[in-house]
């Protein structure tokens, strides 16, 4: 693989690491919710730019992460454009949940036209009191590399 195909891998992951970790209420903020409801609530919040649902969406002991992840997105020049779940793996109060996401993404090395990436993404999701949450993590290089080297 060339420096090009590496540099699109790692951009790939590393927008998955981003996108994967963030995300819930009662009534339209789904408290109530099953598993599935919240992580179409939360996929749909990151879909639509609804960084407060999102932030809601978040495990309540993580949340400081929540923004500093947030702030780095706002900053980035990608965009989720569809997502879909593609598998759910549960064990009492946790979750682990993949799903395919589809990114546009800009940038001046990429030319004038947005480029289409897609990727796959694992959200660790814990119930607290009932309720599902997004067990948000903050994105790291050396992770990252590690899951990168994993896959050769």
């Amino acid at each position: 693989m060339g420096f090009r195909g590496l540099a699109w891998s790692l951009a790939v992951m590393f927008l998955g690491a981003c996108a994967g970790g963030l995300g819930g209420g009662a009534g339209e903020r789904g408290d109530g919710a099953s598993l599935e409801q919240r992580v179409a609530l939360y996929w749909e919040a990151q879909k639509n730019e609804e960084w407060e649902t999102v932030k809601r969406l978040a495990d309540p002991e993580r949340r400081e992460v929540v923004s500093s992840v947030l702030a780095r997105r706002a900053q980035g020049e990608s965009r989720l454009k569809a997502w879909k779940v593609v598998s759910t793996v549960l064990q009492g109060d946790e979750a682990t949940v993949e799903v395919e996401a589809i990114y546009e993404v800009r940038h001046p090395l990429l030319g004038k036209n947005p480029a289409e990436l897609r990727s796959v993404v694992k959200d660790r999701w814990v119930r607290r009191a009932g309720v599902w949450y997004v067990a948000v993590e903050e994105p790291s290089l050396k992770k990252l590399l590690e899951h990168y080297r994993q896959k050769e």
